[in-house]
């Protein structure tokens, strides 16, 4: 056997495999006696077909099937001991020489490969990047602390709607002609009067009863693409081009009547007695705030460190072999624009991946069973947050999820990269800017831009 490596370029390559009879005579003739112990044929018993006739009938099956065997052993083994970090898989490629099947002697495979960039990332070269500190104002403490009251308050089925009522109604697309659109967007979802900006259709709302119907245009209405998504359960760049009126048949009026600020409140919230006094509450409402803000901003923190380590890596990736990987790999049929279109995202987390990975190996970064086990306790809680899990209950779904071998890699690969983001958060220099919560919004938003 002969294994060769040519270099197409720097990180596309060409294995060569040579065989001669020596390298797979034996094996197939191993194979063909093992199956003749228990071939059957019309005529023989079983375990005696004339070795020639299965050799006639099935030799260049198991021909096929051994150097197939034969050629992928060989082609890992030499790709592991030659330390070659390929990306994709080998795929491939005719050669110039003939393999004759049906007069076997030698053969030639040829398989073109895709090689990973060198990976040399310093983590303290890395330039400051901007870590916003959201501020918590009172405005926004009043705010959690009225959507509390209502989450705990009393509920009623007023006759008609007032302005502090929350309606629930089937939402349907209409045509121009004022129709129900054939094929168009409908929604059963609530609407709270009250955040209706548009004076017009709040007057329609208000005095409105059960079993009504109004037409109202949503983008007009809430004059946010993030509630109209929400309320027609579309994507938000789907609200943000929508005009269309809809019809809203209401299914029922319903009003809250909020908590009380007081003891009652205090430990529906928090828990009895964690809290006793109405200052200790809004304290403990603004901390909450401030958590949530600062899981927002350390996301941010990580995409942007992201960024700023993609583009100093500025790695090349063997695209060209990449993209004809994808393209031979996908399990359904991908065109030449969906492969442009898509290819940009899928280099970048192949880009990621492979840093990722250099910083878990020189930091000694390890994923443990302990780690695999609240990853999968955190899923659990999250798809059931709804219920009242028992402690047991929690551990027993988590230890099912990591039954199947696919949510263990998802999980491992998770946890990984959680380990690296905290130590990336740890070791980049960090440029702090106080924002308000709008102003960061809004830097979001334009860096999606």
């Amino acid at each position: 056997m002969d294994i060769t490596k040519e270099d197409v370029s720097q990180l596309n390559s060409l294995i060569r495999i040579k065989l001669t009879p020596s390298d797979y005579k034996n094996d197939v003739d191993t194979a063909i006696k093992k199956f003749r112990k228990s071939a059957t044929m019309p005529g023989f018993r079983a375990g005696h077909v004339p070795e020639g006739m299965i050799r006639k009938m099935y030799g260049k099956s198991f021909l096929a099937d051994e150097l197939n065997r034969i050629v992928s052993k060989s082609l890992h083994e030499y790709l592991k001991e030659n330390n070659l970090m390929v990306l994709g898989d080998p795929l491939p490629k005719d050669s110039d020489h003939s393999n004759n099947f049906e007069d076997p002697t030698d053969f030639e495979f040829l398989f073109e490969i895709g090689l990973a960039p060198a990976i040399n990332f310093d983590a303290s070269s890395v330039a400051a990047v901007d870590f916003y500190e959201i501020e918590v104002d009172e405005k926004r403490v009043e705010t959690y602390i009225d959507d509390l009251r209502r989450k705990h308050g009393k509920f009623s089925n007023p006759e008609q709607a007032e302005e502090n009522s929350i309606l629930y109604g089937e939402l349907s697309e209409l045509d121009e002609n004022g129709n129900v659109k054939e094929g168009g967007i409908t929604s059963t979802t609530t609407l709270s009067v009250e955040l209706v900006k548009e004076a017009d259709t709040k007057k329609k709302l208000i005095g409105i009863k059960k079993d009504d119907t109004v037409v109202i245009n949503p983008a007009k209405a809430m004059q946010d693409a993030t509630e109209v998504a929400y309320m027609l359960r579309i994507e938000k760049d789907k609200a943000e081009k929508l005009t269309s009126d809809f019809q809203y048949k209401i299914l029922s009026v319903n009003k809250v009547e909020k908590a009380d600020i007081n003891q009652e409140l205090f430990d529906k919230v928090f828990g009895e007695n964690a809290v006793t006094t109405e200052q200790d509450f809004r304290d403990r409402v603004k901390a909450d705030i401030s958590a949530m803000f600062h899981q927002e901003t350390i996301h941010k923190f990580n995409h942007d460190t992201e960024d700023a380590i993609l583009k100093q890596m500025n790695l090349k990736l063997p695209d060209e072999f990449l993209k004809k990987w994808i393209m031979t790999m996908n399990e359904k049929p991908i065109t030449n624009e969906q492969l442009e279109s898509e290819y940009p995202s899928y280099s970048r987390e192949m880009q990621w991946r492979m840093i990722e990975n250099d910083i878990a190996v020189k930091q000694n970064i390890k994923v443990e069973e302990q780690d695999l086990n609240h990853y999968a306790m955190s899923v659990v809680m999250q798809q059931f947050g709804q219920y009242s899990l028992g402690a047991d209950m929690i551990e027993d779904f988590a230890k099912r999820y990591l039954q199947k071998q696919e949510n263990v890699n998802k999980a491992a690969e998770a946890v990984k990269s959680k380990k690296v983001f905290d130590y990336l958060n740890q070791t980049v220099p960090k440029n702090v800017k106080q924002v308000t919560y709008d102003e960061f919004m809004t830097i979001v938003r334009e860096h999606k831009h």
